[in-house]
């Protein structure tokens, strides 16, 4: 089971990392002046912003980091059993949320494919920690296939949600 969990944990992070980050990589690219070939830039010139690109992709990766660290926690394995005689298994992530309206309660955010026309009782919510929750209440958009499951526990970890 271990293996499934790492997969998950980077398709959180990375969905994490959408979420908090809009930013563009060549936003920070020095453009060639109008008319100008690489052959004119002086060999100075190229040492020069490959070092400014090198700063860059420390900072970037350094922000990978730290949203690895933060979102982590935050990130769940579903199993979802199907069928009547238990004969298909869905699997997929989603990532715990606390939305300010409502303090204290907890959602996972995931896919409505991965848990639609599955009774509650038979959908797992592996949390980074290795405990295992049943959804209390489930709501399915199917127009955009997202799912929202409430959960509770002791100690949930909570992606921060952005505007």
């Amino acid at each position: 089971m271990k293996k499934l969990a790492q997969p998950t944990i980077m398709a959180g992070i990375c969905f994490g990392l959408g979420l908090a980050f809009g930013t563009n990589w060549q936003d920070s690219w020095v453009p060639l002046a109008v008319g100008q070939n690489q052959a004119e830039v002086s060999r100075e010139q190229l040492y020069s912003t490959l070092a400014m690109e090198a700063e860059a992709m420390d900072r970037h990766s350094k922000v990978l980091g730290l949203v690895s660290k933060l979102v982590g926690p935050a990130v769940v394995h579903i199993e979802a059993t199907k069928g009547s005689r238990n004969t298909h298994e869905e699997a997929g992530s989603g990532v715990i949320v606390e939305f300010p309206a409502k303090p204290g309660r907890y959602y996972v955010l995931t896919n409505g494919h991965v848990i639609s026309d599955t009774p509650w009782e038979r959908i797992k919510i592996k949390l980074a920690d290795g405990r295992e929750l049943t959804p209390r209440q489930v709501w399915i958009d199917t127009q955009t296939d997202v799912a929202v499951m409430e959960i509770s526990g002791q100690s949930l970890v909570a992606a921060r949600v952005g505007n």
